[in-house]
């Protein structure tokens, strides 16, 4: 199709990508009556938020649950103006229990974990210090999150603790991920004392008048619980009552193509297969290895000058690291399940590398209405950053050998799960490591051209990738175009 035979429709502002985070931003411009549009390549909205029904399961092959903190206003928000707070669904006290396993035993993760072998006399010292250690001689560059805890409570708890953690976070490698982007609240802690705890009280503070300020401008308590949750429907029924609200000003199947300035260097042009968008401002969600492509498509409609600018950034984007990672959802009759460990789930230490699985989570006692009654639902973990190999392997490998961890670990006796269902994300989560650091200083350095063309990041590489960040991040976009 040509340029002539295309569609033209202007905008003041054109959002790319309808995930949570442009969605949000989407709900705050249209409370403001502002002129917008979001384009999303795939059929649905929601972005990595993907839930799906599998005759009587309900499988959640993205973020698993919603975490509402008492600071979450953001989220708080949102749920109240699409009046689904009441489908909320909490799991009971005795699900939240969180689990390590190490040599396949599960050590519940709480004050007794601290006198185990999980940690030794010198990790038990720092923590009883309240995480004292010297302060950091590496650049901010250069200090990972092993090192940053390793300094903070002691090796082998980093090892034990910290490094499953990561990988239930980011199926990330704590030894590549940068403390000071991956976790700027505790780089920042840090830096306000050698007594982490104190840092974070300090830092804590330092953030109250800022609470109160966003109350003052008309954030209302809504009364909504804080703490895990997810929606009777799953997770994927936050962005579609998103996209319901916002469905006149979301347009699926539309695959960017290229995005250009307009001559007079003023506005953006937008292009898809079938439509040429104008727009003054640019909102940017889609993943960095989206927006690489398309800036290598667009290159040649680009000035000289841009095409270099654009190019940079292009180079910086595609140097962001997203590991594979697989989902594998197990179900199992209750009357095979020896083992009475449960709760949240558990995470795999990996010292000798012994683990095929980063770890498990237990749906069936999270939230009800997962599974039949005479089964059991696990959502298990394969690859990440600590086990790229993995993506070599056969779906039906992959799932035969995660079936015999949890098999071995929950002493269940079945020679094979009820069902078996498994899911891939071949780019997952991005990782905040030295080449997402280089992207974020090369965007610093350059703020003002960004600014001066109205692009605005929008996405889970900018400020966090939980699903409270992106909110976060995209309701401040939201006010920032407002306020121009």
């Amino acid at each position: 199709m040509s340029l002539i035979e295309r569609q033209y429709q202007r905008h003041e502002t054109i959002i790319l990508g309808a995930g949570i985070s442009g969605l949000t931003c989407g709900l705050y411009l249209q409370e403001r009556m502002s002129d917008f549009l979001i384009l999303e390549q795939d059929q649905r909205v929601g972005g990595k938020i993907f839930s799906i029904r599998e005759d009587d399961l309900l499988l959640e092959n993205g973020p698993n649950a919603l975490l509402i903190k008492r600071s979450s206003k953001v989220v708080k928000e949102v749920l109240a103006k699409l009046a689904i707070s009441e489908r909320l669904v909490y799991p009971p006290k005795e699900a939240k229990a969180r689990f390590i396993c190490k040599k396949d035993q599960l050590i519940k993760v709480g004050p007794k974990i601290l006198f185990s072998d999980m940690m030794d006399w010198r990790g038990r010292f720092k923590f009883a210090l309240g995480g004292y250690s010297k302060r950091s001689l590496k650049h901010e560059a250069e200090e990972s999150v092993f090192d940053f805890f390793s300094r903070k409570i002691g090796t082998r708890a980093t090892e034990n603790l910290i490094t499953p953690l990561i990988s239930g976070i980011f199926a990330g490698n704590p030894h590549s991920l940068l403390i000071k982007t991956a976790f700027p609240k505790l780089y920042r802690g840090d830096r306000r004392s050698r007594v982490l705890l104190v840092g974070m009280l300090k830092e804590r503070d330092a953030n109250k008048k800022l609470a109160q300020t966003n109350q003052s401008t008309g954030t209302l308590d809504y009364k909504i619980k804080s703490g895990v949750c997810t929606l009777i429907g799953g997770l994927r029924d936050l962005p579609q009552s998103l996209g319901e609200k916002l469905s006149k000003h979301i347009r699926c199947n539309q695959e960017v193509w290229k995005i250009y300035r307009t001559e007079n260097g003023q506005e953006w042009i937008v292009e898809s297969k079938t439509h040429l968008f104008q727009c003054k401002n640019l909102v940017v969600t889609i993943p960095s290895y989206d927006l690489a492509t398309i800036l290598q498509q667009s290159l040649p409609a680009f000035t000289s000058k841009e095409g270099q600018f654009f190019q940079g950034l292009e180079e910086k984007l595609n140097g962001i690291r997203y590991p594979w990672l697989s989902l594998v959802h197990f179900t199992y009759k209750k009357q095979d399940i020896k083992s009475s460990g449960r709760g949240f789930g558990f995470l795999n230490t990996h010292e000798n590398r012994d683990r095929f699985t980063l770890g498990a989570m237990f749906p069936t006692y999270m939230f009800p209405g997962r599974v039949r009654k005479q089964e059991e639902l696990f959502t298990t973990f394969v690859g990440g950053d600590l086990y790229p190999e993995r993506a070599e392997l056969a779906p039906e490998k992959i799932m035969e050998s995660a079936h015999q961890e949890i098999k071995k670990i929950l002493n269940i006796d079945a020679s094979a799960p009820a069902r078996s269902f498994i899911y891939t994300w071949p780019k997952s989560i991005p990782q905040y490591d030295i080449y997402h650091y280089d992207f974020k200083k090369w965007c610093e350095e350059h703020s003002n051209s960004f600014s001066s063309m109205r692009w605005h990041w929008c996405s889970n590489y900018w400020n966090g990738i939980s699903i409270t960040d992106c909110m976060e991040n995209a309701k401040n976009v939201a006010m920032s175009i407002s306020k121009e």
